[in-house]
């Protein structure tokens, strides 16, 4: 397996055991019923999550910060290490590219 898939995946299984989506129950559920396994992750989710991140992996192994656009969104809050305040793409972009 690709290593950056194989991080991926390691990261988007903690996500999701982390971060189980929440139980949606209707008044008439029995209680065996509203215990289920939540419904199954989209395939492509999983694709699109991976993807986002091999491509920050990628900026950062190439240093080609503009990738950052594909990666945050516009708005994007960041708190890194080095600067915990960035409130954009090209707050992100500069204090890394200045580190």
């Amino acid at each position: 397996m690709d290593p950056i898939l194989a991080i991926a995946n390691h990261y988007l299984s903690t996500f999701a055991s982390a971060f189980p989506p929440p139980r949606i129950s209707h008044p008439h559920d029995t209680q065996r019923e509203q215990t289920k396994m939540p419904a199954p992750i989209n395939p492509l989710d999983i694709l699109a999550v991976q993807n986002v991140l091999a491509r920050y992996c990628e900026a950062l192994d190439t240093k080609d910060f503009s990738l950052f656009d594909k990666v945050f969104v516009p708005d994007v809050a960041a708190d890194y290490p080095f600067n915990n305040d960035m409130k954009s793409v090209d707050a992100v972009r500069d204090a890394i590219t200045n580190r």
